[in-house]
């Protein structure tokens, strides 16, 4: 997802999440997939969006300080671990 957004916009400067998924009903009557929809929409996406944003910030701000370093003797590095899998 942020790769796509990405190659279309460039980077984000801000993420506004304005999605909602609202289901009403006795907890006896709510489905188990109308519950995993609000989840999925509610919950994990805003998320996600921040983790992947956050991981494209952490390496863009990793570059930049290498390049201003550059000829210092001191060195940048990141890595982004993937805990989701």
């Amino acid at each position: 997802m942020c790769g796509d957004i990405l190659a279309r916009f460039g980077c984000p400067d801000i993420i506004f999440n304005n999605a909602a998924a609202v289901i009403t009903g006795k907890i006896g009557e709510v489905s188990i997939e109308d519950w995993d929809l609000c989840y999925a929409v509610n919950l994990k996406a805003p998320y996600l969006a921040a983790y992947e944003t956050f991981k494209t910030a952490q390496t863009e701000f990793s570059s930049a300080l290498s390049m201003e370093l550059e000829g210092t003797h001191v060195y940048t590095y990141t890595e982004t671990i993937d805990t989701r899998n």
